[in-house]
């Protein structure tokens, strides 16, 4: 009665737990300036999603500044952000929402990591203490890689339809390229063909659905 199945990534064909991998800085800042950056603003933040724990775990719970204001996380805008005492604002999450003023070339380092199949948000920083209104005056310090852990059974779980000709797409709110990658360590058939559809009108979403396997 099935012909085709459409799946989300997490919890799906990954089991929800994530870890570092790696904190690269991309300015002045120390490694250990942005890893207090980062403990103080999840504390402040009190984000408790899996992105959230899995750096918290790597980057301890001390804090180390003294927070003046904090937006916290959500899905519809996809960065938190705090406002710390004598270093302005830092904010963390997708470059496309942050939109620093240097994120060309920041998407350039993302794409590299997320066609390794890895999750990438930035860490921004302005001068003011703004937390409502991010706008444009944020520069990136540093990028935070994440890596998704596969299910043990999701290569079986797929491979299960596919040998009973279920065509299977998947549908994601992460990066494309690391979603793509994820789809094809899986087995999904066909997952080099995806799309973002970031930007794409709600009515032209028909057009790609039989073009594309992953979303």
């Amino acid at each position: 009665r099935v012909d085709m199945l459409c799946l989300d990534k997490t919890g799906t064909l990954t089991d929800g737990n994530m870890s570092v991998k790696e904190i690269i800085s991309l300015s002045a800042h120390s490694q250990e300036t942005l890893r207090k950056y980062l403990s103080t603003l999840l504390l402040a933040t009190e984000d408790n999603n899996q992105t959230a724990r899995a750096i918290l775990d790597d980057v301890g719970r001390e804090g180390g500044f003294d927070v003046i204001d904090q937006l916290p996380f959500s899905s519809d805008k996809k960065y938190s952000a705090v406002a710390i005492k004598d270093h302005g604002t830092i904010a963390i999450g997708a470059v496309e929402f942050i939109n620093p003023s240097d994120s060309d070339k920041v998407r350039v380092l993302i794409k590299k990591h997320a066609k390794s199949g890895y999750r990438v948000l930035i860490i921004a920083q302005k001068a003011n203490h703004t937390v409502k209104q991010l706008g444009a005056d944020f520069v990136t310090i540093g990028l935070v890689v994440l890596q998704d852990h596969i299910r043990d059974d999701a290569l079986a779980n797929i491979g299960w339809f596919k040998n009973n000709g279920v065509a299977v797409k998947i549908i994601s709110g992460d990066n494309v390229d690391t979603v793509a990658v994820i789809a094809r360590q899986v087995g999904v058939v066909g997952a080099n063909k995806s799309i973002s559809l970031e930007d794409v009108p709600l009515n032209d979403v028909a057009l790609y659905a039989h073009e594309y396997n992953v979303f």
